[in-house]
C-alpha cells in the first residue's frame, strides 16, 4: 500500500494507492480510518478503486453501503478515483450521482479532482437550506429529503 499525504487548504488528505485491495469490508475499512486518523490525523480520503473490492460496486450485495456509513459515521471524507465508465447500473450511477451532490462521499477521476472536493470548507447553513421537497411545494403530504450537519440522508415521509 502506498499512501501519500497531501495539505490542501490547512487539511490532511491521505491518497491511497495499492496493487493489493486495502477494504474488503467493514473491518478492513474501519482499520485504515482508525490508521490514519491515529498516525497521519487525516480526516480525509482519497482511494483509487483498484483498492476496494469490486463487489462494493454492486450496490445489491450491500457492502458499499455498510462501507461508506463507517465513512459517515466517524465523519471522514471520502473520494473514490477511477474511471467508473465500465459500470452500467443505473441504480449504481444515481448512487454515485447523489454522493457527487452531498458534502461527504464522491466518485472522481483522478487524483486533483479529488483533493479539490476533499480540501473545501463545509460552511454551516441555515437549516432550511438543507431541505429539498421531493414532490410538490405545495402538496402537505411531500417527502422531504434532509441532509444533517455530519452529512446523513434523512428522508422524512408523512404518514
Amino acid at each position: 500500500m502506498e499512501k501519500k499525504i497531501v495539505m490542501a487548504n490547512g487539511f490532511c488528505i491521505a491518497i491511497i494507492q495499492s496493487d493489493e485491495l486495502v477494504i474488503v469490508d467493514t473491518q478492513s475499512a474501519l482499520d485504515l480510518l482508525a490508521t490514519l486518523d491515529y498516525y497521519d490525523n487525516c480526516q480525509r480520503i482519497a482511494l483509487y478503486k483498484e483498492t476496494i473490492i469490486e463487489d462494493s460496486f454492486t450496490l445489491s450485495t450491500g457492502i458499499a453501503g455498510d462501507i461508506l456509513q463507517k465513512f459517515s459515521t466517524y465523519s471522514k471524507k471520502l473520494a473514490i478515483i477511477g474511471d467508473f465508465s465500465m459500470y452500467s447500473s443505473k441504480p449504481l450511477k444515481s448512487f454515485m450521482s447523489e454522493c457527487n451532490r452531498g458534502p461527504q462521499i464522491f466518485f472522481v477521476a483522478n487524483e486533483e479532482e479529488a483533493i479539490k472536493k476533499l480540501s473545501v470548507v463545509c460552511s454551516q447553513r441555515e437549516p432550511d437550506a438543507w431541505i429539498k421537497v421531493l414532490r410538490d411545494p405545495g402538496n402537505a403530504e411531500s417527502t422531504v429529503r434532509r441532509i444533517t450537519d455530519n452529512g446523513i440522508l434523512v428522508e422524512i415521509v408523512p404518514h
